[in-house]
């Protein structure tokens, strides 16, 4: 999506080789934002394949890409002996992604059911409004019972971040050129850190980097809409 000056890359790809995944990495409905031709939110990127084993499954795991995470469960099963390395659980199916254009602007949105063995299914939409300097993304969860919900947003290498609460939820500036402000309007009770965390910058090479991490313990259905605010 090419919203002024920013861009926004929505991932729903299914598994590769006939649902075997063997380079997929666990980032459905994850998404990539460049402002000004500059990463903002970005792709974790790879690491290693089997030099290291740890490293190989951190990079492919959902909390290694922008999008939710429920009761710490991944997307796509790891095997995480050596013989898991080029394969990958088909668990998350997607569906395809919906484009629409109206008069108030252009989305677009997507499911996936990751999930389906805790009973929770994920739709995610992103939508660039006419007249607003912002992409809005509204997550839905739909399901019975409460489940810990984990979402990440992690931040390209060399910018820093700072939050504050909000009067819907949390605030995050991200500081650095360009500045982006992210509003995460949730439930009472959403906590929210800036974290350590590691980006591969290329095959074998990762520099260090942050990300802001938002939990909560949910009873289901929820929806939650973070909203990423900036200079377009």
């Amino acid at each position: 999506m090419q919203h002024g000056s920013a861009e926004l890359l929505f991932f729903a790809i299914p598994n590769g080789i006939f649902g075997k995944g063997s380079h997929t990495h666990n980032d459905k409905l994850s998404f990539v934002l460049r402002v000004h031709g500059q990463e903002v939110f970005c792709d974790s990127g790879t690491g290693c394949y089997t030099r290291d084993l740890a490293v190989r499954n951190r990079f492919r795991g959902t909390a290694a890409h922008n999008t939710l995470l429920i009761d710490g469960t991944e997307q796509n099963r790891i095997d995480a002996s050596p013989r898991g390395t080029f394969i990958l659980g088909n668990d998350a199916a997607v569906s395809p992604i919906q484009a629409r254009r109206d008069g108030q602007g252009y989305s677009l949105r997507a499911s996936r059911t990751g999930y389906r063995s805790l009973g929770v299914a994920h739709t995610r939409s992103i939508r660039a409004a006419h007249g607003e300097q912002a992409f809005i993304i509204e997550d839905q969860l739909e399901g019975d019972g409460v489940h810990d919900f984990e979402i990440n947003f992690q931040l390209a290498p060399g910018l820093n971040a700072e939050l504050a609460a909000s009067e819907d939820g949390i605030l995050c500036r991200i500081l650095g050129n360009p500045q982006v402000q992210l509003t995460v309007v949730g439930p009472a009770g959403l906590q929210g850190a800036i974290q350590p965390s590691l980006v591969s910058s290329a095959y074998n090479v990762t520099v260090p980097a942050v990300k802001l991490r938002l939990w909560e313990e949910l009873p289901f259905p929820r929806s939650s809409r973070p909203v990423s605010r900036g200079p377009m």
